[in-house]
């Protein structure tokens, strides 16, 4: 699958990650734009994303807390959906948002069987070995901004140095494994609202191959996921 990304943008997301909830009996309304939680450990930076009840790309436009902790978010757009109390909020990470001037980004999803012969003949067919999938992507951006504080190049993230020094890998369930992050190709269509957003995640993608064209003022980059399959939603606007 490849993207002409002039009509998306790319993040970089790592680990990072809050999880809480809905603290509100009667839940809420389709359209509103703050809601009471719990279970937060910490302050959410302004600008974040969150997801609620399995929706993502909430931005958090400011926060309110109690004894250290948000307990209230305030976001855009408003909900695209009611919500119930106790559904759950996930706090994104730490991100890297390229704005790209030109570039392509693919993915190949690989599914490789195991045919089985009887004497000769095609008898049955098993899945054979999983493989990662394979991501290749050429960037030449206009514009970047992160979650918080100054910026890191797309080059310090995927390396964590640099002000990606302290990002925490996106592999939370091997932290000995290398580091790695998570890929975001957000698709918003351009002058068309009906057609909703499309947002693919490549996760814990390792970088294997970075090249640079200074002439061009391009990054290439080839690498794998540790995971089989991309994962897409689509989110009205």
């Amino acid at each position: 699958m490849v993207i002409d990304l002039k009509n998306a943008e790319v993040f970089f997301v790592d680990g990072n990650i809050m999880t809480g909830a809905v603290d509100f009996m009667t839940g809420y309304m389709e359209g509103a734009t703050s809601i009471v939680v719990n279970g937060i450990t910490g302050i959410i930076p302004v600008g974040s994303f969150i997801t609620i009840d399995g929706v993502p790309l909430y931005e958090v436009t400011s926060t309110v807390e109690t004894m250290g902790n948000t307990t209230t978010i305030n976001f855009t757009p408003g909900l695209r959906g009611a919500v119930a109390d106790d559904d759950v909020v996930t706090v994104d990470g730490q991100f890297l948002r390229i704005k790209v001037g030109d570039g392509t980004i693919a993915w190949t999803e690989k599914k490789p069987r195991e045919f089985i012969m009887d004497r000769g003949t095609i008898d049955t067919v098993r899945n054979a070995d999983e493989e990662p999938m394979d991501v290749n992507f050429s960037l030449q951006y206009n514009e970047i901004t992160a979650s918080t504080g100054d910026p890191p190049s797309p080059e310090d993230v995927l390396k964590r140095v640099g002000e990606a020094a302290a990002w925490v890998t996106s592999n939370t369930e091997d932290p000995c494994a290398p580091y790695c992050v998570d890929i975001w190709v957000v698709h918003t269509p351009p002058n068309c609202e009906a057609v909703e957003i499309e947002k693919v995640t490549l996760p814990r993608f390792y970088y294997e191959e970075l090249a640079h064209d200074v002439k061009a003022g391009t990054i290439q980059c080839t690498g794998r996921c540790l995971a089989t399959d991309a994962v897409a939603v689509r989110i009205a606007q």
